[in-house]
């Protein structure tokens, strides 16, 4: 099992040498974190690409726990990337997330190549904080055809402590790659 991702802090510029937009590794960090967060991070991030996108919910993040405030988040898109790169601020977060999405499927291609693997042969695992977020173009990059999500504060586990720890309860959607990529083939919950 190989772990790849991208944090949610990571942020989203344009290089001034080639024009191009770059992502990470500078990152807002937990504090000020992405515009997002309202706590003072001025430069968008990846977590404010996927809010922008509507691939949060601003008034169900954490579980309800926090709010996003998305019009700091439009302002910091079309007042930085998408000025620079004279193009929409929608298209600039976009930009964002298939460099984020491309970033980790060419980390996994590579990591698979090495030992002589092929990713259509896996089943993707998402976890983490926005692990669920990007997963679906990720296997879709990867040619992937299943992908197990588990659901709950149980997603936020690491794979690496489920190995170490007594398995908690969990449950897990598990889709299946069919014409359009859209049929949920089983639900799973087990017991501690």
């Amino acid at each position: 099992m190989i772990e790849i991702g991208a944090g949610g802090g990571s942020i989203a510029r344009v290089e001034p040498s080639s024009g191009l937009m770059k992502v990470g590794p500078r990152s807002a960090g937990a504090k000020p974190g992405p515009v997002c967060y309202g706590l003072g991070g001025t430069e968008p991030t990846v977590t404010d690409a996927d809010l922008v996108l509507g691939r949060l919910n601003p008034d169900y993040f954490l579980g309800g726990e926090m709010h996003l405030e998305l019009d700091g988040v439009r302002r910091a898109f079309t007042d930085g990337v998408a000025r620079k790169l004279k193009i929409p601020a929608m298209e600039s977060a976009l930009g964002v997330q298939r460099i984020v999405d491309e970033t980790m499927a060419a980390a996994t291609r590579m990591h698979l190549a090495e030992k002589g693997r092929d990713p259509r042969r896996y089943t993707l695992i998402a976890f983490g904080g926005a692990g669920p977020v990007h997963a679906w173009n990720l296997a879709r990059l990867l040619k992937m055809k299943r992908m197990l999500v588990p659901l709950g504060r149980e997603s936020r586990l690491r794979s690496a402590s489920w190995s170490r720890r007594p398995r908690p309860t969990w449950c897990a959607a598990m889709w299946r790659a069919s014409s359009g990529w859209t049929s949920i083939t089983s639900m799973h919950c087990s017991p501690r």
